[in-house]
Protein backbone atom coordinates (compact mmCIF):
# COMPACT_ATOMS: atom_id res chain seq x y z
CA UNK A 1 0.00 0.00 0.00
CA UNK A 2 1.45 3.54 -0.99
CA UNK A 3 0.60 6.57 0.54
CA UNK A 4 -0.82 8.28 -3.17
CA UNK A 5 -3.00 5.58 -2.82
CA UNK A 6 -4.40 6.35 0.63
CA UNK A 7 -4.76 10.34 -0.36
CA UNK A 8 -6.16 9.39 -3.54
CA UNK A 9 -8.71 6.67 -1.60
CA UNK A 10 -9.60 9.71 0.93
CA UNK A 11 -10.01 12.75 -1.43
CA UNK A 12 -12.02 10.53 -3.81
CA UNK A 13 -14.20 9.62 -1.12
CA UNK A 14 -14.71 13.10 0.85
CA UNK A 15 -14.07 15.14 -2.14
CA UNK A 16 -11.23 17.22 -0.38
CA UNK A 17 -7.98 18.08 -1.88
CA UNK A 18 -5.64 17.23 1.40
CA UNK A 19 -3.04 19.68 0.40
CA UNK A 20 -4.96 22.44 1.01
CA UNK A 21 -2.95 24.23 3.33
CA UNK A 22 -6.22 25.32 5.13
CA UNK A 23 -6.48 25.39 8.39
CA UNK A 24 -10.42 24.91 8.86
CA UNK A 25 -11.63 22.38 11.37
CA UNK A 26 -12.78 19.76 8.14
CA UNK A 27 -9.39 19.69 6.83
CA UNK A 28 -7.58 19.17 9.56
CA UNK A 29 -9.65 16.77 11.36
CA UNK A 30 -9.88 14.79 7.44
CA UNK A 31 -6.07 14.67 7.04
CA UNK A 32 -5.65 13.56 10.58
CA UNK A 33 -7.86 10.73 9.49
CA UNK A 34 -5.42 10.02 6.03
CA UNK A 35 -2.08 10.61 8.38
CA UNK A 36 -3.88 7.91 10.88
CA UNK A 37 -4.41 5.79 7.93
CA UNK A 38 -0.93 6.33 6.64
CA UNK A 39 0.58 5.23 10.09
CA UNK A 40 -2.15 1.77 9.95
CA UNK A 41 -1.46 0.95 6.53
CA UNK A 42 2.17 1.89 5.77
CA UNK A 43 5.55 1.74 7.18
CA UNK A 44 6.79 5.27 6.19
CA UNK A 45 7.98 7.97 8.73
CA UNK A 46 6.16 10.80 9.45
CA UNK A 47 7.98 13.58 7.43
CA UNK A 48 7.37 11.24 4.15
CA UNK A 49 3.58 10.94 5.08
CA UNK A 50 3.78 15.11 6.03
CA UNK A 51 5.23 16.39 2.44
CA UNK A 52 2.40 13.88 0.72
CA UNK A 53 0.36 16.68 1.77
CA UNK A 54 2.94 19.74 2.27
CA UNK A 55 3.04 19.24 6.24
CA UNK A 56 6.21 18.52 8.33
CA UNK A 57 6.75 15.81 10.50
CA UNK A 58 4.80 17.55 13.59
CA UNK A 59 1.71 18.22 12.18
CA UNK A 60 1.72 14.50 11.55
CA UNK A 61 2.43 13.72 15.38
CA UNK A 62 -0.54 15.88 16.07
CA UNK A 63 -2.91 14.83 13.99
CA UNK A 64 -2.45 11.57 14.83
CA UNK A 65 -2.66 12.40 18.57
CA UNK A 66 -5.57 14.72 17.71
CA UNK A 67 -7.21 12.15 16.32
CA UNK A 68 -6.94 9.43 19.11
CA UNK A 69 -7.63 12.05 21.92
CA UNK A 70 -10.00 14.44 20.61
CA UNK A 71 -11.78 13.05 17.20
CA UNK A 72 -12.27 9.26 18.46
CA UNK A 73 -14.59 10.62 21.35
CA UNK A 74 -16.22 13.52 20.61
CA UNK A 75 -16.82 13.70 16.57
CA UNK A 76 -19.03 10.65 15.64
CA UNK A 77 -19.39 11.83 11.97
CA UNK A 78 -15.70 11.57 11.67
CA UNK A 79 -15.50 8.36 13.11
CA UNK A 80 -17.55 6.89 10.72
CA UNK A 81 -16.11 8.53 8.19
CA UNK A 82 -13.21 6.95 9.26
CA UNK A 83 -14.17 3.73 9.21
CA UNK A 84 -15.81 3.62 5.47
CA UNK A 85 -12.16 5.26 4.82
CA UNK A 86 -10.76 2.27 6.81
CA UNK A 87 -12.97 -0.37 4.71
CA UNK A 88 -11.84 1.51 1.50
CA UNK A 89 -7.96 0.74 2.08
CA UNK A 90 -8.79 -2.63 3.60
CA UNK A 91 -10.06 -3.35 0.04
CA UNK A 92 -7.29 -2.25 -1.59
CA UNK A 93 -5.18 -3.20 0.31
CA UNK A 94 -6.37 -6.68 0.25
CA UNK A 95 -6.07 -6.62 -3.73
CA UNK A 96 -2.21 -5.78 -2.89
CA UNK A 97 -1.56 -8.58 -0.85
CA UNK A 98 -3.23 -11.18 0.86
CA UNK A 99 -0.43 -11.79 3.79
CA UNK A 100 -1.15 -8.60 5.91
CA UNK A 101 -2.76 -9.68 8.78
CA UNK A 102 -3.58 -5.89 10.56
CA UNK A 103 -1.37 -4.26 13.16
CA UNK A 104 -2.83 -5.49 15.96
CA UNK A 105 -2.03 -9.19 15.02
CA UNK A 106 1.87 -8.02 15.39
CA UNK A 107 1.73 -6.18 18.45
CA UNK A 108 0.21 -9.41 20.09
CA UNK A 109 2.61 -11.34 18.54
CA UNK A 110 5.48 -9.14 19.62
CA UNK A 111 3.68 -8.91 23.26
CA UNK A 112 4.20 -13.24 23.19
CA UNK A 113 7.71 -12.71 22.09
CA UNK A 114 8.52 -9.68 25.01
CA UNK A 115 7.28 -12.82 27.63
CA UNK A 116 9.48 -15.53 26.11
CA UNK A 117 12.40 -13.36 25.95
CA UNK A 118 11.51 -12.41 29.64
CA UNK A 119 10.87 -16.19 30.58
CA UNK A 120 14.39 -17.22 29.29
CA UNK A 121 16.30 -14.56 30.66
CA UNK A 122 14.55 -15.82 34.76
CA UNK A 123 15.80 -19.35 33.28
CA UNK A 124 19.06 -18.15 32.62
CA UNK A 125 19.01 -16.14 35.93
CA UNK A 126 18.37 -18.86 37.45
CA UNK A 127 20.43 -21.42 35.97
CA UNK A 128 23.66 -19.50 36.46
CA UNK A 129 22.36 -19.18 40.26
CA UNK A 130 22.49 -23.32 40.60
CA UNK A 131 25.78 -23.28 38.91
CA UNK A 132 27.34 -20.95 41.12
CA UNK A 133 25.86 -22.58 44.54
Amino acid sequence: MTIDKIKEIVETQTGVNLSNPSRKNELVYLRALYFNLCREYTRHPFDVIGKSVGKHHATVIHGIKLFRDWIDHHEPNYIELYEDLDREVRKVFRKETSKYRGRDFYKNKYAKVLIELRDVRNKHRNLKKLVNV
